[in-house]
């Protein structure tokens, strides 16, 4: 065990913290305005909210391309659909399968923010037999559903809705294997520290173990 491992953020909207290493999420119009000083990854995507019904699908792709260039690009998204909002699903699709074939024909993985729309996520994977890693970051679905995410070959991240007592977050972690998940602070202001406790209890295993787990499947996936 890497009991020098530190703690991985797998999706945040925040900065590099010490003893932590993250994967910051970052709008197409950002990524320049980063660098890679502070050793964080970063993901650079489109997300569902920032939408505007309009966009040039093909300066979309050009400009996700050239993002991923950067040698501290390690994922694209985050991106997804959301039937929570005002904003067509069908030009939701379009936005997310233009990311989706990135992160195929890149190796990149994919971080997808996903608000009752996991069922057609799961579709567009099996219509593409995309083979890349996609992580549905905040979940909190059933368990059943975790199931299913699992065997479609995508990843789960669970975040500050763990620490809630009695919900269906906990459920879902407490029924999957402990090479299945990632955690994450998303943009909530809560300590990875205190996820990872929780994690760890419901799991019943240790912090130190459990970080060192995540530690080496994060290298594993991202290569670094």
């Amino acid at each position: 065990m890497n009991e020098h491992a530190p703690y991985i953020d797998i999706h945040t909207h925040g900065p590099a913290m010490q003893g932590v290493r993250s994967v910051r999420h970052v709008s197409l119009s950002e990524i320049d305005s980063f660098n890679t000083t502070d050793g964080q990854l970063l993901s650079v995507g489109l997300h569902p909210w920032n939408l505007r019904g309009n966009e040039d699908l093909k300066l979309v792709r050009e400009h996700l391309t050239f993002a991923l260039g950067y040698p501290y690009v390690a994922a694209l998204g985050e991106t997804g659909l959301d039937k929570a909002i005002d904003m067509p699903l069908g030009h939701q699709e379009v936005v997310f399968r233009i990311h989706a074939e990135l992160s195929e024909s890149s190796g990149k993985p994919l971080v997808i923010h996903c608000v009752r729309a996991f069922q057609e996520i799961l579709g567009i994977r099996k219509q593409m037999k995309a083979s890349r890693p996609w992580i549905f970051h905040g979940f909190s679905g059933s368990a059943q559903l975790a199931r299913q995410c699992l065997d479609a070959g995508c990843l789960l991240s669970f975040g500050s809705a763990i620490l809630k007592e009695s919900n269906r977050a906990l459920h879902s972690l407490l029924h999957i294997g402990m090479d299945d998940f990632f955690l994450e602070t998303d943009d909530v202001r809560v300590r990875i520290e205190e996820i990872y406790e929780r994690a760890a209890r419901v799991k019943q295993t240790e912090p130190e173990v459990l970080r060192a787990r995540m530690f080496e499947r994060f290298t594993n996936l991202f290569g670094v």
